[in-house]
């Protein structure tokens, strides 16, 4: 069971999406729900939902972000993004950064929950402060282009430095390329 619970969090993990449509985060989002599809079709997908349910319920903040992924991709679940939007929250508020920036792609793209970028930072920010690069990632192309904030290139800088000291490799991407035009 412990085997399915790292599992399920490498999964979580791998779909967190950025915010921003380049063809570069497109083609890291569709590898993320190809790796996610093909690991569960490994194992019982009822019993993982189940199992994910289970602990989430049970206070298991990491949990309740797996159980989100699985009906965000429709993974073992039938996809529900309000579902997902609920489980993020949980995630989120039960200090799973991971949750926060996955809660920020939603609210980011307006996916099961109104549109709302100033929310989207505010769960970014959080993702970011606790060591998720995808999350520094996101906000430094929100500070790039002054989405949901004034535009201010030099707090994106920050932010895709920071990604790339997490080993982000689109922060160290658009770090250098900023880093050049500026």
């Amino acid at each position: 069971m412990k085997n399915k619970f790292l599992l399920i969090w490498l999964l979580g993990c791998s779909s967190l999406l950025v915010a921003q449509e380049t063809d570069y985060e497109k083609e890291r989002a569709a590898k993320a729900k190809a790796s996610v599809d093909a690991i569960m079709a490994t194992i019982d997908k009822a019993a993982a939902v189940w199992d994910a349910k289970k602990a989430c319920d049970s206070g298991s903040a990491l949990a309740c972000n797996n159980l989100g992924a699985m009906y965000s991709n429709g993974t073992g679940v039938k996809q529900d993004n309000f579902k997902a939007v609920e489980l993020y929250t949980k995630a989120c508020d039960g200090g799973e950064v991971v949750g926060c920036g996955n809660l920020g792609v939603m609210y980011s793209n307006g996916i099961g929950v109104k549109q709302d970028y100033f929310k989207a930072v505010e769960l970014y920010t959080k993702a970011c402060d606790g060591g998720i690069g995808d999350g520094c990632s996101v906000l430094g192309n929100m500070y790039r282009y002054g989405t949901g904030v004034k535009q201010n290139k030099k707090l994106a800088l920050k932010y895709y430095g920071m990604a790339c000291d997490m080993k982000d490799e689109f922060g160290c991407e658009s770090y250098a390329e900023l880093k050049i035009s500026h």
